[in-house]
């Protein structure tokens, strides 16, 4: 007879290892695949220009392969790179991408005063 602590245990682990996967899977905004012969979107919406960026780079430095992150923090949306993208050329691909405003402000109201 199996002991049933071990069974609800068990299955605790991998509902909780479940639901992180789907919290994680949800931070990713959108990720960019470099290959030999393009650069392809592979999920999300990323800026049409980032896109173009991104070929430009990668045909530049004879890049054959990689991928591009763009991650929502606690901090605003990051991006991550592949450790096929050599660290020299992060910051280019950073230069080149806008993320998106930061929605503050006041909403139209007037100042109180």
């Amino acid at each position: 007879m199996q002991n049933p602590l071990l069974i609800v245990l068990f299955l605790s682990v991998v509902g909780a290892v479940g639901v992180l996967f789907l919290l994680l899977r949800h931070r990713i905004r959108f990720e960019i695949r470099i290959g030999a012969d393009a650069v392809t979107v592979a999920r999300g919406d990323p800026p049409h220009d980032f896109v173009i960026a991104c070929q430009d780079i990668s045909r530049q430095h004879r890049l054959r392969s990689g991928r591009i992150r763009c991650v929502h923090t606690g901090g605003g949306p990051e991006l991550r790179f592949s450790g096929d993208i050599p660290d020299r050329l992060h910051q280019r691909f950073r230069n080149n991408w806008e993320p998106p405003p930061s929605g503050g402000g006041g909403g139209g109201m007037r100042a109180a005063g």
